[in-house]
């Protein structure tokens, strides 16, 4: 006697519901809406984009404490996992809005990621870095960001080392101004990560004249030293090895263990096992 079994299927998400639970106000991992996402990148791009032009079109709504909603900061992270170039002008817009707390805006993102994805939908193109690094009116944090993607872009290979370093060179040599901040901080680090035969001499000279601002200053420069003398060494460029500067991949990976989602939704240490990023 045969016996009927009835195979159950999970009925496929619309476009409408996974940007829904993208963007819901409840603290639960989306997870399955980011699966589905992830899986359909063309569907999902458009109103991903829209999610993401609303952070200056309509950043008070966002900034509003009842509003729980991160669905922008995810969007963020799938479009730089999807290389989606056409998000690169509307970040680098909401990176550089005026009076706005960039904090509250993007939180642990603006300092732990913003670099990854910056460098993830810049496709290379080195412009709207070179916008948010050279205005004294961003946020100095932003700056750093832009600074800190200039060096994920050559780790990845993305962008040669050669522009990237004739880029420094000429910020190094007026293109920023010459006043104490975490930006020449960002501006050493980058180029010391790089290799800084090219520019130890205004490496040294920026740190003579006080340019430098970190609790940690001291160490640096110490970096610069041992990296320069070991590219003396070498007879070429020594790229840094950090382990954090790869492009944005799976976003469920990348932040599923988040603490912002609660802890019974979070992702667990074992759902990475035998994953690829």
């Amino acid at each position: 006697m045969k016996t009927n079994t009835m195979k159950t299927t999970t009925a496929k998400m619309t476009v409408a519901e996974i940007i829904a639970a993208i963007d819901s106000q409840s603290d639960d991992l989306p997870r399955r809406a980011l699966e589905e996402a992830m899986a359909r990148p063309s569907e999902v791009t458009e109103p991903l984009l829209d999610m993401v032009r609303d952070i200056a079109r309509d950043t008070v709504t966002i900034l509003d404490p009842n509003n729980r909603s991160i669905g922008y900061v995810i969007a963020l992270y799938l479009l730089a996992q999807f290389r989606e170039r056409r998000a690169y002008p509307l970040v680098v817009e909401a990176l550089s809005l005026p009076g706005v707390d960039m904090d509250l805006l993007f939180g642990d993102m603006l300092i732990e990621d913003m670099s990854r994805i910056l460098a993830s939908i810049s496709g290379g193109d080195l412009r709207g870095l070179r916008v948010l690094i050279e205005d004294p009116g961003n946020d100095p944090r932003v700056r750093k960001t832009a600074l800190d993607a200039l060096y994920a872009l050559v780790y990845c290979e993305v962008t040669e080392r050669a522009e990237v370093v004739q880029y420094l060179t000429g910020l190094f040599c007026g293109g920023l101004e010459r006043a104490p901040s975490i930006v020449w901080t960002a501006l050493v680090n980058t180029t010391s990560y790089l290799g800084p035969e090219e520019l130890y001499l205004e490496i040294k000279r920026a740190h003579q004249e006080g340019l430098l601002v970190d609790d940690r200053i001291d160490m640096l420069m110490e970096d610069v030293d041992s990296n320069y003398i070991y590219c003396l060494e070498r007879g070429t460029p020594h790229i840094f090895e950090t382990g954090a500067h790869g492009l944005v991949g799976n976003t469920l990976f990348e932040i599923g263990c988040h603490a912002i989602f609660n802890e019974a939704t979070r992702l667990k240490p074992e759902d990475y096992h035998g994953r690829s990023w």
